[in-house]
C-alpha cells in the first residue's frame, strides 16, 4: 500500500491541442514516481519511449513529463499527435505543422532536421504504434542530424532504436479486497482517479463499490474514467454489478478513445493475424498461465510452436500480455479488460468450440 505523502499529491499535465501548442491542464494520479524517473532519464538520454496497452495513460504521463521539464529546453516543448496519420508520408508535414514552419505540407524531413540542428528542445511523439517503423526511421534521422534535440515517444511497442530507453507503464494500483472504508480506499491511485472523475465526493457507503470497480478494471485509467462517467446515471453500486457482466462503458471522449472498446479495437488492429489468434485463444485463462499452457492453447500441433512462440513474443512486445513478477516461475496473464475483449472475439471466430474443449482438458 502507498505510504508516502507524495503518492497522494496531484500533478498538472497538458492535454494536446493543435500545432504543438501547450495543451490545457488536467490532473493525474499515481504517476509521480514514473514522471520523475522519465525526467531524470531524459536529462541523460536523447530517446525515451513510454509503452503500454491502450488506455493505460501513456499520453498523460508523457505530457506530465513535458510540463515538468519545459523550462529546461531553450526552444521549449513541441507535441505531435501521430494517431490520425494514415501512412508514413504524412509524418514530415505533421511535424512541420507542429513546429509552426511555413508551408508545412511541402517540408521534407531533411528540411526539418536542418531547422532543428542547433535547437535545444523536447519533441513529444505521441501514439507511434500505427507507424512504428516509419517513426523509428524519422527519429533516427532527427537524432543523427541534431545535437540538442530530445525525443519522448509513446507507443504500444518500442521503436527499436539504438540507445532507446523504454519504460512499460503499469496499471494504477487498485485497492485490495480488504480495503473497505473510504480512507483506506483513497490511499490507492486508481480509486483517487475514479473519485476525481466522478465529479463529486464519494460517500462512505460507496467505498466497497469503488474498490471493486477499480479491481475489475485493472486500474486502467481510460476504463476508470469511462466508468466514472456512468456514476451519475447508474450509481456506484449498480455500476460495480454491471461491470461483472461485461464491458459496455460509454463516455464522452472523442475519436478512437471514445470508449474502452474502441481503445482495445485500436490495439487489436495493430496485431498480426497470428497474434490476434493467440490472444483470442488465451482468453479463457482467467488466472495466470505459463508459456507451456499458452502453447497448449495456441498451437494446433508441435509444428506450429515456433509461430505461436513468435506470436507470444509479439503480444508481450505490444503490451497485450502482462508478466506476473511475484512468483518464482515466469507466468503471464491478460488484463481483465483485454481478456473479456479477446473472449468476445473468440466467440465470433470459427474455432471457439475447439479452443474451449482444449481449455477444458487442461
Amino acid at each position: 500500500m502507498p505510504t508516502t505523502q507524495k503518492a497522494y499529491t496531484t500533478s498538472m499535465v497538458w492535454l494536446p491541442q493543435q500545432d504543438g501548442a501547450p495543451p490545457r491542464a488536467t490532473r493525474i494520479h499515481g504517476r509521480e514516481t514514473v514522471v520523475d524517473m522519465l525526467a531524470a532519464e531524459l536529462a541523460l538520454r536523447r530517446m525515451v519511449t513510454v509503452t503500454g496497452t491502450g488506455g493505460i495513460g501513456k499520453t498523460t504521463v508523457a505530457l506530465a513529463v513535458a510540463e515538468h521539464m519545459q523550462r529546461q529546453w531553450r526552444q521549449g516543448v513541441v507535441y505531435v499527435d501521430l494517431a490520425p496519420l494514415a501512412d508514413g508520408s504524412r509524418l514530415a508535414p505533421a511535424l512541420a505543422a507542429a513546429l509552426v514552419m511555413e508551408r508545412p505540407g511541402q517540408r521534407t524531413l531533411d528540411d526539418i532536421t536542418a531547422a532543428l540542428r542547433s535547437h535545444h528542445m523536447l519533441l513529444v511523439l505521441d501514439s507511434c504504434e500505427r507507424l512504428v517503423d516509419d517513426v523509428a526511421d524519422m527519429a533516427d534521422i532527427l537524432l543523427e542530424g541534431t545535437q540538442g534535440l530530445r525525443l519522448l515517444a509513446t507507443s504500444c511497442e518500442p521503436l527499436g532504436l539504438p540507445g532507446e530507453w523504454v519504460v512499460q507503464l503499469p496499471p494504477l494500483a487498485a485497492p485490495p479486497g480488504d480495503a473497505l472504508d473510504m480512507e483506506q480506499v483513497m490511499h490507492w491511485p486508481a480509486a483517487r482517479l475514479f473519485a476525481d472523475r466522478m465529479g463529486r465526493d464519494p460517500g462512505d457507503d460507496e467505498a466497497a463499490g469503488i474498490a471493486d470497480i477499480c479491481r475489475r478494471l485493472d486500474g486502467i485509467p481510460l476504463a476508470l474514467e469511462l466508468a466514472a462517467a456512468n456514476v451519475g446515471v447508474l450509481g456506484v453500486r449498480a455500476l460495480a454489478r454491471r461491470l461483472g457482466d461485461g464491458l459496455s462503458l460509454q463516455g464522452g471522449q472523442a475519436g478512437r478513445h471514445r470508449t474502452m472498446e474502441a481503445a482495445l479495437d485500436w490495439s487489436y488492429a495493430l496485431l498480426g493475424e497470428q497474434e490476434r489468434q493467440l490472444l483470442r485463444r488465451l482468453s479463457p485463462m482467467r488466472r495466470g498461465f505459463s508459456l507451456d499452457e499458452a502453447l497448449h492453447l495456441g498451437a494446433d500441433s508441435l509444428a506450429a510452436w515456433p509461430d505461436v512462440l513468435d506470436a507470444f513474443a509479439g503480444l508481450l512486445r505490444q503490451s497485450m500480455l502482462a508478466t506476473i513478477s511475484d512468483t518464482d516461475a515466469r507466468r503471464y496473464r491478460l488484463l481483465e479488460t483485454t481478456r473479456r475483449y479477446a473472449a468476445a472475439r473468440l466467440e465470433e471466430s470459427h474455432d471457439y468450440q475447439r479452443v474451449m474443449a482444449r481449455y477444458g482438458a487442461m
